[in-house]
């Protein structure tokens, strides 16, 4: 099966603690009580079930050795391909817990892989072998929180970061829940419709704003 994938330059914002800004914020540190997630008893080992195009490829992710991983809204998959963009496997989610419209992709220092499970309003976080490590959602959370995750990105000192339906960057810290960013708006320290997003070394955190164009 051959696969096309293009990696385009997007125009970004940059974003801090108050949303949209003209200089960068760095993340607070997440809080010392943050402990590190048991390891996962479910496993799903990759398969190769599904043989055909990409359909709706929307989010992507590369490992430090190379590997790709794209989500596929339509099909409802995170497929992994090597470096030479050769199919090596797929993930449907964790177990009896099928992706719905899957967006975002991000990878941590671990190499376990968050997908913005769109249509289910949640975020999975899955290790190598496509185990569950952690549902992130408003059960977790213990608040309302996620309306169909779009973007999903893991700063330098592991924040997680998702945006939303709700107009907002939801900065988890997994102890007091989700801290929300902006509002609804195209100003400064608004967002109009955030998807995909990025962060570098410093804990900047880098979102596009789709509906502000910018």
């Amino acid at each position: 099966m051959k696969n096309l994938l293009l990696i385009l330059a997007v125009t970004v914002v940059l974003a801090g603690s108050t949303g949209c800004t003209k200089n960068a914020v760095p993340l607070a540190p997440m809080a010392s009580t943050v402990s590190a997630p048991a390891p996962a008893v479910e496993t799903a080992a990759y398969s190769l079930d599904w043989t055909g195009n990409l359909s709706n490829p929307v989010g992507l992710a590369v490992d430090g050795s190379g590997v790709i991983y794209v989500a596929d809204s339509d099909i409802n998959l995170v497929l992994k391909f090597d470096s030479n963009g050769n199919q090596t496997g797929q993930m449907t989610g964790a177990p009896g817990k099928n992706f719905k419209n899957p967006f975002g992709v991000a990878l941590d220092a671990s190499g376990n892989i968050y997908v913005a499970d769109a249509g289910n309003h949640r975020v999975q976080e899955l290790n190598q072998n496509g185990g569950l490590v952690k549902m992130i959602d408003s059960t977790s959370l213990n608040s309302d929180t996620f309306s169909y995750p779009r973007g999903v990105a893991i700063a330098a000192n592991g924040s997680v970061l998702v945006s939303d339906l709700t107009h907002l960057v939801w900065q988890l810290d997994f102890i007091t829940a989700a801290v929300p960013w902006g509002k609804n708006g195209n100003l400064d320290g608004q967002f109009n419709f955030p998807i995909g997003m990025g962060t570098d070394s410093s804990n900047n955190v880098y979102v596009a704003d789709y509906q502000a164009n910018k």
